[in-house]
């Protein structure tokens, strides 16, 4: 018995020791890790630079996020005078902030937004606070700083841009679980590729059960349920007649860059509460709708 005692008590001694000595080189490493500095700037400067923060893995079991996200976590977006910080969050081979763009001027909802060199954005019922926590509202063509071109870079920062359908797609396909060319059979209509409806079942999981936050699965949800780390935003639209602003914390309207006409473009809707799934279409350009950045590939 005392030999079993010795031994295990060894084992435990090995384990702290190696805990302290792990411990030692993640904070020696993290401690090299340097914010990259630059000075606030206008938010008409769209290609302004952007802080970035990296982390380094203790030991030699890569992070997937980390290799995904190019070793960076967080970015810090100078444009603003806020310098607002962005968590990055990867989800399969994809890297995107997990919160929606904050970012330019406050106008009221009845004025247009316009291509004059300054972002600007719409907050739900003209309050800015809601723009702090919900993020800015764009018209496409704001979002887009009037180009035409898929996965322009738009309204975000450098290193970053406007999710195209095909950026929609994988991150939908991936979530589900289903192969990406099933998936691209499915987006023949406004239904985007997911599992609620008709598609329930066959080993799928509903994409907008696990983009919700964590914070809106209840204990009788799904375990998958807000597992992504995407914390989907449900901060309504902007629409150019009544009401103004509508289905704010109910529904999330988000851009994709890929124009369906010369007046829709194609983007997404993800439910708070009655639906699970991602719902595909195409809406006016003339909807303010949120922005969710995705990484660009290498």
């Amino acid at each position: 018995m005392n030999k079993q005692i010795n031994t295990t008590l060894a084992i435990a001694i090995i384990i702290i020791v190696a805990g302290i000595v792990s411990g030692a080189i993640w904070f020696g490493k993290k401690e090299q890790n340097k914010e990259i500095k630059t000075p606030a700037m206008q938010v008409s400067k769209k290609n302004a630079p952007i802080n970035t923060t990296t982390t380094t893995p203790a030991d030699n079991q890569a992070i997937d996020s980390m290799k995904i996200c190019d070793g960076i976590s967080q970015i810090t977006d100078s444009r603003d005078t806020n310098n607002p910080i962005y968590n990055t969050v990867a989800i399969g081979t994809q890297c995107w902030l997990n919160r929606n763009l904050n970012v330019g001027r406050m106008i009221k909802g009845v004025n247009n937004q316009k291509n004059n060199k300054v972002i600007e954005k719409y907050c739900s019922s003209d309050d800015e606070n809601n723009c702090d926590t919900d993020g800015g509202l764009y018209l496409w063509d704001e979002a887009m700083q009037y180009e035409k071109v898929d996965g322009v870079q738009g309204v975000c920062p450098i290193g970053w841009h406007i999710p195209s359908d095909k950026d929609w797609v994988v991150l939908e396909s991936y979530l589900v679980g289903i192969k990406q060319e099933d998936c691209n059979n499915f987006e023949t209509f406004t239904w985007g590729c997911d599992c609620s409806g008709s598609r329930v079942g066959s080993g799928c999981t509903p994409a907008g059960d696990r983009l919700k936050p964590a914070s809106l699965c209840g204990q009788n949800e799904k375990p998958y349920c807000g597992d992504s780390g995407f914390n989907a935003v449900y901060a309504g639209d902007a629409r150019s007649d009544y009401p103004r602003f509508w289905q704010r914390n109910d529904i999330g309207y988000l851009w994709s860059s890929t124009t369906y006409n010369s007046s829709s473009s194609w983007g997404r809707i993800i439910i708070a509460k009655w639906n699970d799934g991602v719902i595909r279409g195409m809406y006016f350009n003339t909807n303010g709708f949120s922005v969710r950045c995705i990484k660009n590939k290498k």
